[in-house]
């Protein structure tokens, strides 16, 4: 930590200094990092790849201001400043947004703090004064990554050839234009305009910081303790989400910015528009009063929100810390009942159970396992709003088809990042030394538990999925349509588990995980075109199904049987070939032939 010692030296690192440096490394502590890699070495990558496109930007924008200034009036180079200004401020606040949401746990005290350090002779107002040091200098930390060298570069770059109009004399200013560059020309300017850049998007980047831990403070204030955590990771989920969501559709919010920025809701709900106009505020223009004054106002009231929470969650946190430890309460009698039924006509034998259980407790448990789930359902999310906001716009018009190619892939979209997101969290560790009891049972029943897997994406993944989405088609479709569409997409979804976890050899979350083992270089094109022909050649079959219904009879006609005959497989698989694998090896650098007996 010596981003501390710059501050203060070693006589003088007392309580502030140790419990600041406690809180500050806690953000770094996550799960998500791998146990073979340096938190270091780790953070370092990460913060130099959060400095890549505020660089690269800011560069690639030296010809594009070059060439306005050239040909046209100054005031066309002026508008096309407002487009990068929104785009260095909205990445800045959808990257502290990000990385709040994914120290959501550790944003305020947890239990775990209160119960260490209440009985030490330390004040809370100075655990409370620590814990927001620290989150003051994450905020910093990250805000500084991302924008310090765009925030002396931009300023450049746009006024990079202002002198040269005022020395050539081939180009021609109109009225007013000369006094103006000269204006803009000068060193005060420059400095007043890196002082600008940099006081909006620290302020848009403090907005969005604060509104995250607002988020979390109410919660914390509104729910006891049992529901809280629940609220809590469901908020957590839909917020990542959410951010992931508008990562992937940032280029086109970028690309319709001309059009957006003169939508009188866009400017008064978009929170990159308020600090916009702070930006030209700063700069003299006047033209975004009122955004600038929305966004100051939310900056303090989210603050100022931040605060109050602190201050009221104190005395209930310190309390629920001196209680006893919490009882493990039997669920409620209706939820026996149906957990029972559920267990008798789903789950044949006790090894599935524990296997469904086990994968049922751990995904909702797991932070960092819920971070990749988030991560893949944001990713086909992103993808289904570009389809729905094209749908929109045509949905007055005359080439307007309900069963066109792009709506009907929609399901198949979010079922195929659901599965693979879950494939995926099933090859990261939860507790490798809790993994034992699986080997104990190795070998008395391996086919119950790999079909338990199976079970456990089907009812964890698809089917909350679907009964989600069949309301909404039976907006768009009459009953027997969308339950035609339902059933093929719940077809093809329960085919997708069998290539998914075709011959996979391992229980979840109990196998050892080796990064960068997978060759993503070489991989990545299958899996798109797997990807495509999935959710779009399949979409294309299911419109050519539609102009003939009869033939979804001959679609399950041979998908069922299929289906059938691939869990036999399965079966018989594991059954005569039960190894599972628990400790994943790195290939030997020598391979041997094994000639010798």
């Amino acid at each position: 930590m010596g981003f501390f010692a710059i501050f203060l030296g070693p006589e003088r690192r007392g309580p502030v200094f140790l419990l600041t440096r406690h809180f500050f490394s806690q953000f770094f502590r996550s799960d998500l990092l791998t146990p073979q890699t340096g938190t270091e070495v780790t953070l370092t990558h990460v913060l130099a790849l959060l400095m890549v496109p505020g660089i690269f930007i800011s560069v690639s924008l030296a010809r594009k201001y070059a060439f306005l200034l050239a040909h046209f009036p100054l005031s066309v180079h002026q508008e096309a400043t407002l487009e990068d200004k929104f785009f260095f401020l909205s990445f800045s606040m959808l990257v502290i947004a990000f990385v709040a949401v994914l120290n959501w746990d550790t944003l305020f005290p947890t239990r775990k703090d209160y119960n260490i350090l209440t009985p030490l002779p330390v004040r809370m107002r100075t655990l409370l004064t620590c814990k927001g040091l620290a989150l003051v200098l994450l905020l910093l930390l990250f805000t500084l990554t991302v924008n310090a060298i765009p925030t002396v570069l931009f300023p450049l770059v746009v006024n990079a050839n202002m002198g040269s109009l005022l020395h050539e004399g081939r180009f021609i200013l109109e009225s007013g234009e000369r006094e103006q560059i000269q204006e803009q020309a000068r060193l005060v300017f420059a400095g007043w305009f890196v002082l600008a850049h940099a006081l909006s998007v620290m302020a848009g980047s403090a907005f969005a910081f604060f509104s995250v831990v607002s988020i979390q403070g109410i919660l914390i204030n509104l729910f006891r303790s049992e529901m809280l955590r629940c609220v809590s990771r469901a908020v957590q989920l839909l917020m990542m989400m959410s951010l992931l969501s508008v990562f992937f559709l940032f280029p086109k919010l970028i690309f319709s910015f001309e059009s957006l920025q003169h939508n009188e809701l866009f400017q008064t709900l978009s929170p990159p528009m308020w600090y916009l106009g702070l930006y030209q505020m700063l700069l003299g223009s006047g033209d975004f009063r009122l955004e600038s004054r929305i966004g100051l106002t939310a900056l303090t009231m989210t603050a100022l929100c931040c605060l109050l929470t602190y201050l009221i969650a104190y005395k209930r946190q310190v309390q629920e810390s001196w209680e006893s430890m919490e009882t493990v309460r039997r669920p409620a009698k209706g939820i026996r009942f149906l957990t029972a039924i559920f267990d008798r006509l789903v789950l044949r034998n006790e090894t599935e159970r524990a296997t469904f259980y086990f994968v049922a407790k751990t995904l909702l448990r797991s932070q960092k396992h819920r971070i990749f789930l988030g991560g893949y359902f944001s990713v086909g999310m992103a993808l289904v709003f570009v389809v729905l906001m094209d749908a929109l716009s045509r949905s007055g018009s005359e080439d307007w088809n309900p069963q066109s190619i792009p709506l009907l892939s929609v399901p198949l979209i979010l079922s195929f990042f659901v599965l693979a997101g879950m494939r995926y969290a099933f090859t990261v560790p939860s507790e490798l030394e809790a993994n034992w009891i699986f080997r104990l049972a190795e070998n008395k029943g391996n086919a119950s538990a790999i079909s338990g897997v199976h079970k456990a994406m089907l009812v964890l993944g698809i089917m909350p999925l679907f009964t989600m989405l069949f309301p909404s088609y039976l907006v768009v479709w009459d009953a027997t349509t969308a339950l035609l569409h339902l059933t093929y997409g719940f077809t093809l979804a329960l085919i997708l588990i069998e290539i998914l976890l075709f011959k996979f050899p391992k229980i979840p979350f109990t196998c050892s995980y080796l990064p960068g083992r997978a060759n993503l270089k070489g991989l990545w094109f299958p899996y798109f075109l797997f990807f495509v022909t999935y959710a779009y050649a399949m979409a294309k079959l299911e419109a050519w199904l539609f102009d003939k219904p009869l033939y979804f009879i001959l679609f399950n006609a041979f998908a069922i049987p299929a289906l059938f005959v691939a869990v036999m497989y399965r079966n018989r698989l594991w059954n005569s070939d039960p190894a599972i694998v628990y400790l994943e090896t790195a290939e030997p650098a020598v391979r041997t032939l094994k000639l010798s007996g």
